[in-house]
Protein backbone atom coordinates (compact mmCIF):
# COMPACT_ATOMS: atom_id res chain seq x y z
CA UNK A 1 0.00 0.00 0.00
CA UNK A 2 1.29 3.43 -0.95
CA UNK A 3 1.35 5.91 1.93
CA UNK A 4 2.35 9.48 2.77
CA UNK A 5 4.55 11.36 0.32
CA UNK A 6 4.64 8.41 -2.07
CA UNK A 7 0.84 8.41 -2.25
CA UNK A 8 0.77 12.14 -3.04
CA UNK A 9 3.43 11.71 -5.71
CA UNK A 10 1.58 8.77 -7.26
CA UNK A 11 -1.72 10.67 -7.33
CA UNK A 12 -0.04 13.65 -9.01
CA UNK A 13 1.72 11.39 -11.52
CA UNK A 14 -1.54 9.67 -12.45
CA UNK A 15 -2.90 13.03 -13.61
CA UNK A 16 -0.03 13.58 -16.05
CA UNK A 17 -0.35 12.90 -19.80
CA UNK A 18 0.56 9.32 -20.80
CA UNK A 19 3.90 10.24 -22.37
CA UNK A 20 5.02 11.93 -19.14
CA UNK A 21 3.90 8.93 -17.06
CA UNK A 22 5.91 6.64 -19.35
CA UNK A 23 8.97 8.84 -18.90
CA UNK A 24 8.62 8.73 -15.11
CA UNK A 25 8.09 4.96 -15.13
CA UNK A 26 11.18 4.47 -17.31
CA UNK A 27 13.27 6.65 -15.03
CA UNK A 28 12.10 4.81 -11.93
CA UNK A 29 12.76 1.41 -13.48
CA UNK A 30 16.26 2.50 -14.46
CA UNK A 31 17.07 3.08 -10.78
CA UNK A 32 16.31 -0.52 -9.82
CA UNK A 33 18.97 -3.23 -9.59
CA UNK A 34 19.69 -4.92 -12.92
CA UNK A 35 18.40 -8.28 -11.65
CA UNK A 36 15.03 -6.70 -10.95
CA UNK A 37 14.92 -4.97 -14.36
CA UNK A 38 15.72 -8.32 -15.99
CA UNK A 39 12.80 -9.90 -14.13
CA UNK A 40 10.43 -7.12 -15.22
CA UNK A 41 11.58 -7.59 -18.82
CA UNK A 42 11.06 -11.36 -18.59
CA UNK A 43 7.57 -10.95 -17.17
CA UNK A 44 6.59 -8.48 -19.91
CA UNK A 45 7.90 -10.87 -22.57
CA UNK A 46 5.77 -13.67 -21.06
CA UNK A 47 2.73 -11.40 -21.06
CA UNK A 48 3.30 -10.44 -24.69
CA UNK A 49 3.52 -14.12 -25.67
CA UNK A 50 0.35 -14.90 -23.69
CA UNK A 51 -1.54 -12.12 -25.45
CA UNK A 52 -0.25 -13.17 -28.87
CA UNK A 53 -1.39 -16.75 -28.22
CA UNK A 54 -4.88 -15.50 -27.30
CA UNK A 55 -5.03 -13.51 -30.52
CA UNK A 56 -3.84 -16.46 -32.61
CA UNK A 57 -6.49 -18.72 -31.04
CA UNK A 58 -9.17 -16.16 -31.95
CA UNK A 59 -10.27 -15.71 -28.35
CA UNK A 60 -10.43 -11.91 -28.61
CA UNK A 61 -12.00 -9.54 -31.09
CA UNK A 62 -9.42 -7.35 -32.80
CA UNK A 63 -10.47 -3.71 -33.12
CA UNK A 64 -9.11 -0.86 -35.20
CA UNK A 65 -7.05 1.22 -32.77
CA UNK A 66 -7.41 4.60 -34.47
CA UNK A 67 -11.04 5.27 -33.45
CA UNK A 68 -10.26 4.18 -29.90
CA UNK A 69 -7.21 6.46 -29.68
CA UNK A 70 -9.23 9.41 -31.03
CA UNK A 71 -11.98 8.76 -28.46
CA UNK A 72 -9.42 8.61 -25.65
CA UNK A 73 -7.83 11.86 -26.85
CA UNK A 74 -11.29 13.48 -26.63
CA UNK A 75 -11.59 12.19 -23.06
CA UNK A 76 -14.20 9.60 -23.98
CA UNK A 77 -14.16 6.03 -22.80
CA UNK A 78 -14.96 3.78 -25.78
Amino acid sequence: MVQGDAKSILEAAMNLPPEQRVDIADRLLSTLPESYRDEVERLWAEEAERRLDIIKRGEVEMLDGEPIIRALERGECP
